[in-house]
């Protein structure tokens, strides 16, 4: 479990800053909690949450306390009486941001957590698991905070989840890089015409199929809690009542939030083939052939090529196009000795002799990538899993195509744009407010947050399988 010093401050003015003074400690303890904070003075455990779970989204349960109108951050230590501020959403102090996540500790925290989920009896292992309790950046960080090289960095950790742990995991982590991703992307003049404008376009339709089953989710689980009602013709008609209604006339929703990785095991190899095309200097944008000799050292019968392949587009990138950190980025998810065969093999369908071959010759995990297009799209093998990693790898292929002198003026101004837009109606899809945030209802200020850990999360919605989708 994290563990947080809180920040000690004088006595607040009960009337402006309102301060919870609990009769022991822990004040507050949470099911499954992630962060232990301390007392700044004397250590003794204040609260335990849940990552990025506020004080006051606690507190506002707690009775006598539903009607302050001013969110609590406050709390007056039991054992020592001083006051200490929790972190908030204006005034954070754990964050840093001169320092980088440390995305290698954190992974290895999320792979020892998915060992103890196996041992417990009532953790199915079939399906394609979605766990928002679960993080590999750290506390209070937010994706849009990180910098150009972490951003090229960050899809080495996000690929593991997928690729060292079964059943393999989707975190929050990986809605919010996508959705960023496309944000960014949607607003960036170098994808607003000529060759990519096409292909960009299709990566765009890419992501919001991919944060269609997150969004679906988690607004049902949201509106569909006891109290939350709305106006339909002047009559105040619960949510629930309200999706009833939603579902009879569109049964194919439900069965939406499951398709989403199916669509990108498919479709999504064609938009990252797309990417490579426009991005790689060696490769045709409209033929897709090479346009000269290529040296191919991950070809140990070639030196050079003289036709392309899936495979060969993928290491062109690697070898030829990709900046510093892009090429260590891949280098490390290329490393197929690096996974554990039995687990690839129960996480990707059809590999274990591709993977066996590999191991024995050139070690190359892309290889196995590139098989996996033609078993998806011909309907050979169904592998879920791939369409996380294709998406991944095509948001890894954006920030890699944006020029960086131009990186730092342009995350600010679609950071501007997304925040005062981002509680406004629009009709706009492709838009940066689209994409971020990820899940807005998830974004609204003191809400109740419903996780798969949460007893009140619908069963049916904890892992993402059908009835023939068996990875």
């Amino acid at each position: 479990m994290r563990r947080v010093e809180l920040n000690t401050i004088s006595e607040p003015d009960p009337n402006e800053r309102p301060c919870f003074v609990p009769e022991t400690a822990p004040a507050l303890s949470t099911r499954n909690p992630s962060v232990e904070y301390v007392c700044g003075k004397c250590e003794t455990t204040l609260a335990e949450l849940p990552y990025q779970v506020t004080l006051s989204t606690i507190l506002q349960d707690v009775d006598g306390l539903q009607d302050i109108d001013t969110a609590i951050h406050v709390v007056q230590c039991p054992a020592c009486d001083s006051f200490n501020e929790f972190p908030h959403q204006d005034n954070n102090p754990m964050k840093d941001t001169s320092s980088a996540p440390d995305f290698e500790e954190n992974l290895e925290r999320l792979v020892r957590q998915t060992r103890r989920i196996k041992g417990d009896e009532e953790f199915d292992p079939e399906g394609h698991l979605i766990d928002p309790d679960t993080h590999l950046l750290d506390q209070w960080d937010d994706v849009y905070d990180l910098s150009y090289e972490d951003l090229l960095c960050f899809p080495r950790y996000l690929s593991e989840t997928v690729l060292m742990v079964s059943p393999a995991r989707i975190t929050y982590d990986h809605f919010n890089y996508w959705g960023w991703t496309a944000a960014v992307a949607v607003e960036h003049p170098i994808f607003q015409d000529g060759d990519s404008e096409d292909v960009i376009r299709e990566y765009l339709s890419l992501v919001h199929f991919m944060l269609f089953k997150q969004r679906h989710i988690n607004s049902r689980v949201f509106y569909t809690r006891e109290g939350i009602s709305t106006d339909i013709n002047s009559k105040k008609i619960s949510w629930e009542e309200a999706w009833k209604v939603v579902d009879w006339g569109n049964p194919s929703l439900e069965h939406l939030s499951m398709l989403p990785d199916r669509y990108a095991a498919t479709t999504g190899f064609a938009v990252l083939e797309g990417l490579l095309n426009v991005h790689c200097d060696d490769i045709s944008s409209t033929e897709g052939n090479v346009v000269s000799s290529v040296e191919s050292p991950w070809r140990p019968e070639e030196s050079t090529l003289s036709g392309v392949n899936y495979h060969d587009k993928l290491q062109i990138w690697r070898y030829h196009t990709a900046r510093d950190a892009t090429k260590e980025t891949l280098d490390r998810i290329n490393d197929l000795g690096r996974y554990d065969p039995e687990t690839l093999n129960a996480n990707m369908a059809g590999i274990e002799d591709i993977v066996a071959n590999e191991l024995k010759t050139t070690n190359h995990f892309l290889r196995v990538v590139a098989d996996q297009r033609n078993g998806n799209l011909h309907g050979q093998v169904s592998t879920r899993v791939v369409g996380t990693l294709i998406t991944t790898l095509c948001s890894l292929l954006i920030w890699d195509m944006i020029p960086e002198e131009s990186i730092s003026d342009h995350l600010e101004m679609v950071l501007e744009k997304v925040e005062t837009q981002e509680d406004e109606a629009f009709e706009e899809a492709m838009s940066a407010p689209a994409f971020m945030p990820v899940d807005r209802v998830r974004n609204l200020s003191d809400i109740d947050i419903v996780t798969p850990a949460d007893p009140r999360y619908p069963e049916k919605y904890r892992q993402f399988q059908s009835e023939d989708d068996h990875d």
